[in-house]
C-alpha cells in the first residue's frame, strides 16, 4: 500500500469512528497471528480453570469435557498473561490506528478479557444494547477493541450507529446484564447494523456506541479478545 493510499485509509477509518461509531477492518491479523492469540487462550482457560489435560478444540469443550465446560462455566476470564500480550504484541500493530482515531498518548486497561460465548442451546444467552461508558465527567468515549477468535455465527456483533454522540443513557438490570432503557432502545432501533466481525479481523468501537453481542445458535463456543484504551 502506498503512503497515499496509507494516509486516505486513515483518513477513511478516523471519519468513520467519529462519525458512526466504530470501524471493522477485515483480515487484519494475518493467520500466524491468529493461531498465536488462540493457543495463549488456550493456556489461559487451561490456567484459569486448573486444568490436567490438553486443550485441542477450545470451541467444542463444551462436548469434550463437559464436567468442566458447562452451563455454570465462566463467560470471561481476565488475565495479565493476555494484558501483556497485548501490551507486547497487538498495541505495536494497532498503535498508528488508535493514534489516527483517538490520540497519541493512551494506555490499555488492565482489565483485558478472553470470552466465551456458549451456545444457546447449553446457556440461555441475553443480550441487550448497552454502553460501556465512562462516567459523565469525561466527554469522549473510549476506543473499544474486539477480536474474535473462532466464530461461527452468521452474524456476531449488533451496534446503533451514531449513538455514542448522545452521551451516556439511563441504564438498568436484566439478571447478571445491565442494558440501555428499551423504551430508549425503541427510539433508535430502525438504524440497528448486524455485522458478522470474522477471526482476523479488528473491530473497534466507541464505549458509548449502544452494541450487542449476538446470541450464540451455532452448535461451538465463540471465543473472543476485548479491551479499552484509555
Amino acid at each position: 500500500m502506498t503512503s497515499s493510499n496509507s494516509m486516505k485509509r486513515c483518513t477513511a477509518m478516523k471519519t468513520s469512528y467519529a462519525d458512526i461509531g466504530y470501524i471493522h477492518i477485515e483480515d487484519f491479523f494475518n493467520q500466524e497471528e491468529l493461531d498465536l492469540l488462540i493457543e495463549l487462550s488456550k493456556s489461559i482457560v487451561k490456567e484459569n480453570d486448573s486444568l490436567d489435560f490438553t486443550i485441542n478444540g477450545i470451541d467444542q469443550l463444551h462436548i469434550t469435557h463437559q464436567h468442566k465446560f458447562n452451563a455454570y462455566s465462566s463467560r470471561g476470564y481476565k488475565s495479565n498473561k493476555l494484558r501483556d500480550y497485548i501490551e507486547s504484541h497487538v498495541k505495536t500493530k494497532i498503535d498508528p490506528i488508535i493514534r489516527e482515531i483517538y490520540q497519541d498518548n493512551y494506555v490499555i486497561e488492565d482489565d483485558a478479557t478472553l470470552l466465551a460465548w456458549y451456545p444457546e442451546s447449553l446457556i440461555k444467552g441475553f443480550t441487550g444494547f448497552h454502553q460501556d461508558g465512562p462516567s459523565d465527567l469525561i466527554p469522549h468515549g473510549y476506543p473499544h477493541c474486539w477480536i474474535p477468535l473462532i466464530d461461527e455465527r452468521r452474524a456476531n456483533f449488533a451496534c446503533i450507529p451514531r449513538t455514542h454522540t448522545y452521551g451516556n443513557f439511563p441504564h438498568s438490570h436484566m439478571g447478571h446484564f445491565i442494558k440501555v432503557d428499551p423504551s430508549i432502545v425503541e427510539t433508535f432501533l430502525e438504524n440497528k447494523t448486524s455485522l458478522l466481525v470474522k477471526p482476523r479481523d479488528l473491530f473497534i468501537f466507541n464505549t458509548r456506541l449502544m452494541h450487542c453481542l449476538t446470541i450464540n445458535e451455532t452448535k461451538s463456543i465463540a471465543w473472543s479478545i476485548e479491551f479499552i484504551i484509555k
